[in-house]
């Protein structure tokens, strides 16, 4: 009888010095394990359970904005096949704070654990933290990052929540003992939520919609070759480094007014283009 076999799907990501398998089981229910290498050998660090549920309710409208919350995001490059982060910036309701690979020699894991070190503090513990990618790429960075965040921590707890294969959120607990030898007086807890579960539509759109400043544009073709300099300051980059959809005539006038303003920065814009994706 073969109408009770299971059809199960094994599937190896590697990412650096962070192994991820995924074992799905032909629903929505399945295993996954993080390794993390530690000392010359691969440590199981946590492993998700995932189950096809339901649990997810209506949200049921505030008739108060809420402004306590924080935003993130990641700009990532690829460079031979390899996605790694080269910006990131989150965004307090009043502050935004970014943190650029050129400012760590290039070293993105740097990056990324100085993000954690300066978000994971006493004024934002029990706070929402959101990211539009949280459920793929950002989530994905963001683990990894934590990983190597918690080695050697004792007390502190990373927690991963997934349904349909995509994280929902992320928890952090800080215990009090790892809290004091951070310099904080209690436990923190933070949690990491994919934004576009709540508002389904690219940042472009929710930038038109909640009257932020129109988005700029990033030549991602420029950042994604492997001899840019990431400090990069001068001419307006050449139209072939840009997205197809670039008018000619719009990149006419963008180049113009650079050029009369003293020059493009790669830095200056990159952050402004992701400081407008958080405040989104």
């Amino acid at each position: 009888d073969l109408s009770n076999l299971k059809i199960i799907k094994d599937e190896i990501i590697k990412i650096k010095n962070l192994i991820i398998r995924k074992v799905n089981e032909g629903t929505d229910s399945g295993k996954i394990w993080f390794y993390q290498m530690n000392e010359g050998k691969y440590q199981n660090i946590f492993t998700i359970i995932t189950r096809a549920s339901n649990f997810m309710s209506k949200l049921v409208p505030h008739s108060k904005f809420n402004s306590n919350f924080i935003t993130f995001d990641i700009e990532t490059r690829t460079l031979d096949k390899k996605i790694t982060p080269y910006l990131i910036s989150y965004f307090d309701s009043k502050d935004n704070y970014s943190f650029y690979v050129a400012d760590y020699k290039n070293d993105s894991e740097l990056m990324m654990l100085d993000f954690l070190k300066h978000l994971l503090v006493s004024k934002n513990s029990n706070k929402k933290i959101y990211a539009h990618n949280l459920g793929k790429f950002d989530g994905i960075f963001l683990l990894r990052e934590l990983s190597n965040f918690i080695i050697g921590k004792n007390g502190v707890t990373v927690k991963p929540i997934m349904k349909d294969n995509l994280i929902i959120k992320i928890e952090v607990k800080i215990e009090l003992g790892a809290a004091h030898a951070c310099g904080h007086k209690e436990p923190l807890f933070f949690e990491f939520r994919d934004s576009y579960l709540m508002l389904p539509v690219s940042l472009s759109k929710l930038a038109k919609q909640f009257n932020v400043d129109s988005k700029d544009k990033i030549p991602h073709k420029l950042v994604n070759e492997s001899n840019t300099d990431l400090n990069y300051k001068g001419n307006y980059p050449n139209l072939k480094y840009w997205d197809d959809s670039y008018d000619k005539l719009d990149y006419a006038k963008d180049s113009k007014r650079f050029k009369n303003s003293g020059g493009w920065s790669l830095k200056q814009e990159a952050i402004k283009y992701c400081n407008q994706d958080c405040v989104s």
